[in-house]
């Protein structure tokens, strides 16, 4: 099953336990769902909030070699 409905909240939470510092986030001012889609994802690509979700298609892609 693909899930990418991963909720703000969620994926604070799994930034803040890969994150070499805090990004004092609270209830007022949290970031957009795609800042905090594209900093996981630059944290751990492989992660599993992260697979399938869509809003991920358009980012950055990195060439090979």
């Amino acid at each position: 099953m693909t899930d990418y409905n991963a909720s703000k909240l969620e994926l604070i939470e799994e930034i803040s336990k890969k994150a070499p510092k805090s990004f004092d986030f609270s209830v007022h001012t949290f970031p957009v769902r795609f800042w905090l889609l594209d900093v996981l994802n630059t944290l751990d690509s492989t992660n599993t909030l992260l697979k399938g979700d869509p809003a991920l298609e358009s980012t950055r892609k990195f060439p090979e070699g």
